[in-house]
């Protein structure tokens, strides 16, 4: 996934199944930017020639949110050394020893074979995959009380992240991975959101999965006032209500 020539390369297609819906600005089309897209903010070396990046995810952040043995996305051992996937060389962090970790999860780049300060991103907009719709039914079974349906889901995901052992050697077997425990995990709703948490950083998922499991909780009195306020919504665009009249102001910002 994290392959300069991945998931978020193109649009949906035979070789990229899993991209379910996205907006993609294809450098054989000329539709690719020096700016704009998020590996411009998030990418620096020893992945493309720029000291400090603009953005990164802190350590202890990262430490935090990825716990389990075996994930491909991320992962440590005890003595400090991180891996990621042997085959592809792929994770969604690298330069983890250094002061910023580089968050490379998406790197869609082109050109600059010859000269490394010219590279032009090219990686799509992705609205929506495979793991995303998933994960969401998973959501809504284990809402529902249909929890065996819920854990088929979760595995369906798992089964192609926590495959990596601590050489970095992926398994393809899909029987050898780790599967979702009640007891290594919690709940299963607990369980869904956190691997929504970590399988779609950086993609624009978090706020709007919060907001969910704040809804599905009610145990957060601080959020629920936000939820009920409307404080949750961005408030409009003054030049907009200015443009049409019948557009009013959320309730919140007025």
């Amino acid at each position: 996934m994290t392959d300069p020539a991945g998931i978020f390369y193109k649009q949906a297609n035979t070789a990229n199944p899993a991209q379910l819906f996205g907006l993609s600005f294809v450098w054989d089309n000329q539709d690719a930017a020096f700016t704009g897209n998020i590996e411009s903010l998030t990418l620096a070396a020893p992945v493309v020639n720029k000291n400090v990046p603009d953005i990164y995810v802190p350590k202890d952040s990262i430490l935090s949110i990825f716990k389990e043995p075996n994930d491909a996305r991320f992962v440590i051992d005890t003595t400090g050394i991180t891996y990621a996937d042997a085959l592809t060389k792929q994770g969604y962090f690298t330069n983890f020893q250094g002061r910023y970790p580089i968050f490379a999860k998406i790197k869609s780049i082109m050109g600059g074979e010859k000269d490394p300060t010219f590279r032009i991103f090219s990686s799509s907009i992705l609205l929506t995959r495979f793991e995303d719709v998933t994960l969401l039914r998973a959501e809504a079974y284990a809402v529902l009380g249909e929890t065996t349906l819920a854990i088929n889901d979760l595995n369906a995901v798992r089964k192609y992240r926590y495959n990596v052992d601590q050489v970095g050697i992926r398994n393809n077997d899909q029987n050898d991975y780790t599967p979702y425990s009640a007891a290594k995990h919690g709940p299963v709703i607990e369980a869904i959101f956190k691997e929504r948490q970590k399988e779609f950083m950086g993609e624009g998922h978090r706020w709007y999965d919060r907001v969910r499991y704040e809804k599905i909780k009610q145990n957060n009195p601080q959020f629920m006032q936000m939820i009920s306020t409307g404080a949750i919504y961005w408030p409009i665009a003054k030049e907009i209500i200015a443009q049409n009249p019948l557009i009013t102001q959320n309730s919140f910002w007025k």
